[in-house]
């Protein structure tokens, strides 16, 4: 394992599966080696799981997050 850089932070309302965000942080993996020759093992992601009511656009507050399909 190595030092644990890059951290990326990832602000979001909760409701995402784990294999969603895995596949997410392995997507920022693939890009950061491709873009910043970055070691996949370095890289740590955090993420911040927030409430609806915590997230604003426009003056208003965002409805819960459910999936695309439902």
């Amino acid at each position: 394992m190595g030092d644990g850089l890059p951290l990326v932070t990832v602000d979001l309302r909760p409701g995402r599966d784990a294999g969603r965000k895995k596949a997410l942080v392995d997507a920022i993996a693939v890009l950061l080696q491709k873009e910043h020759n970055s070691d996949p093992t370095d890289l740590y992601v955090l993420f911040r799981e927030n409430p609806s009511e915590n997230h604003y656009t426009g003056g208003v507050p965002l409805p819960a997050w459910v999936p695309a399909d439902q």
